[in-house]
């Protein structure tokens, strides 16, 4: 693909050559769409597919074609980073890689692995569904690592608001859900989650959650099942 035009004395580089050229760029390498499939091994060695999340790499394409236009006025040769709408924590077409939170709803229970390595792993209490606020399936991300919160909002199905305060806050998408911990529960893990769950977060006790927030990184991956 040309992506100068000679006009006998100068070279000019041809917007709609260079956008097009990174388009098809962002086509084959974007990982991020709301409908994003992704094939997961859980930790107990299943195979299992995962649909949806905010997770993933999106080019922005107009903000890349100005600056690759730019370079190319001055006639440089450089490595160019593409500018991105969103962004993943590992680059790759499998860009979970070896550092992510994993968390199934079935089985109550969370991991936390970082390069590689199984940092902690935790009974929980997931959202309540026969509420209607079950948390969500999909590949999300960490994208805030905050302490001493109050999270605020309204009961579902209800009209009373509520406020909790939380030693170790991660919101995991764009809709309040979230992972911390929640030292009004005794007890984690079994069915508590049918009858007893959460708003939509994952509950924690204060150990491992003080673990996860003292090791954790914005974009990396939470993965649900």
């Amino acid at each position: 693909m040309d992506l100068y035009k000679f006009d006998g004395d100068n070279f000019t580089p041809i917007h709609s050559q260079v956008y097009e050229y990174l388009r098809q760029l962002a086509i084959k390498y974007d990982t991020y769409s709301p409908k994003q499939e992704r094939n997961f091994k859980t930790s107990s060695g299943e195979d299992v597919k995962v649909v949806g999340g905010i997770y993933g790499w999106q080019m922005d394409v107009e903000e890349s074609t100005n600056e690759l236009i730019d370079t190319l006025n001055k006639f440089e040769s450089k490595e160019l980073v593409p500018k991105y709408l969103m962004e993943g924590y590992t680059r790759g077409l499998n860009d979970i890689g070896d550092t992510y939170i994993e968390i199934s709803i079935d089985r109550q229970h969370l991991w936390f692995y970082k390069h590689g390595k199984l940092i902690t792993e935790t009974d929980v209490v997931t959202g309540n569904p026969s509420l209607g606020v079950s948390t969500p399936k999909g590949t999300w991300k960490v994208w805030s690592v905050e302490k001493d919160r109050s999270l605020v909002g309204i009961v579902p199905q209800g009209t009373a608001d509520y406020s909790s305060p939380v030693d170790f806050w991660m919101p995991i998408n764009w809709e309040g859900v979230g992972i911390h911990n929640s030292r009004w529960r005794k007890e984690f893990g079994g069915n508590i989650y049918q009858s007893n769950g959460s708003y939509g977060c994952v509950n924690l006790p204060y150990d491992p959650c003080k673990t996860i927030y003292e090791n954790m990184e914005v974009n990396i991956p939470v993965v649900i099942y």
